[in-house]
Parts: C-alpha cells; structure tokens; sequence
C-alpha cells in the first residue's frame, strides 16, 4: 500500500472520470497481488459516491464482486463494509435483496455493529422495516452473547429493537398509535428501562405485536 504503484494509482483514480475510474479498479483487481483488506476498502470507498451519482449502483456491487472473487482475504477482512455498501445499493433500489448483507452484518457482530446502526437508520427512512426486523431479531442471541460489544451497544441494538416492533405495528395499522395495545406498550417500556431481556421474549413480543 506504500509502494510508488499505489501512491500514483491513488492520485490517478481521484483525477479520473467515472468510466476511467471503472476501468482502473478493474484493472487493479484482476493483476495485482497485493491488494489487502485496506486496499480493497479504499478501492470501494473511492468507486461509491462517483458511481452513485451516475446512477450506476450496480457496478459498486459488482466490483465487491469481484474482489470477494480474486482477493478473498481481503474481502473478508472489510466483509463489513462491504456489506454496508451492498446494503445501502439495495436502498436505492426498489425490491433488492437485504437479507445477504444484512445478515453478513450481523454474522460477525464484533466487527460489523456499527455499520449495521448506520445501514438500519437508511432502511429505516426507506421503510424497508419488516426486512429489518426479521435480521435484527435472528441475531438478538448473538449480539448478547457477545463479549466484545459493551452494554451500552446490546443496549443501543435492544432498544432499536423495540422501536423497530412498534413501526412494524403502526405500519400495519392505519390507526397509528391507537391500534397499539397498551399493555404491550407498557410491557416493552418496562423490559427497556430494566435494560435486559432474554432473546426468547423479544421474539414472544415480536409475535404479540
């Protein structure tokens, strides 16, 4: 990543247009060798904003394609990311499958919590809820069986948890808050203050609601 290569390639991909900057990460993916988890990241993270603004999404996906394809390790050491700007692609396009990144995301918690919050706040304003809640609530257990994200992150994701229920509710009720049980409500609010609820009960309110 330190080499004259990369430090000129760098300077070009930034001048280039977005065409030119296709071609050049195609380029660099098929014969380079030495691409690693950081080259492969800021190889992605030059290619979104550009390729988003042309309306072409798509080749953002099929670039992470590619690297998961030819540099696999590299892949998997920015596998978050690279799920986060998968996801954000399925935003933009009605009926696009978020269930892979999603649950790349939230397979490796550890690593992958913080962008998941991000990638949930864009879902969230697409209304792409009822996808987010099935992810979020399959991977309750192993966010809590986590020994590396601290208690105020089980806390963040329970508490997202709990909102996300009630928007999946409200969306499926034209009555909006009325159509809320009360007891449910005051139930979950309960649970939340307590800070603490085992991943079972969260799928019991999940039916209820």
């Amino acid at each position: 990543m330190t080499t004259r290569f990369w430090r000129l390639f760098w300077h070009r991909l930034a001048d280039a247009a977005v065409d030119e900057r296709i071609a050049f990460a195609e380029d660099v993916i098929e014969h380079r060798h030495d691409i690693d988890g950081e080259a492969a990241f800021s190889l992605v993270e030059a290619l979104v904003d550009p390729l988003r603004r042309a309306g072409r999404s798509e080749m953002i996906d099929r670039i992470i394609d590619r690297i998961q394809e030819a540099h696999p390790d590299a892949y998997a050491a920015e596998a978050h990311w690279m799920s986060f700007w998968r996801g954000e692609n399925a935003t933009l396009r009605p009926g696009a499958d978020l269930a892979a990144p999603l649950a790349t995301l939230l397979e490796h918690p550890d690593r992958g919590i913080d962008e998941f919050f991000r990638l949930s706040d864009r879902l969230r304003y697409h209304g792409r809820i009822e996808e987010l809640v099935s992810a979020t609530l399959r991977a309750l257990p192993r966010i809590e069986r986590s020994r590396e994200i601290m208690d105020h992150g089980k806390w963040e994701y329970r508490e997202l948890l709990f909102s996300l229920l009630l928007e999946r509710h409200l969306g499926r009720d034209l009555v909006a808050l009325g159509g809320v049980h009360g007891d449910h409500v005051g139930e979950l609010s309960t649970v939340l203050r307590r800070r603490r609820l085992a991943p079972a009960l969260y799928l019991e309110y999940a039916r209820r609601l």
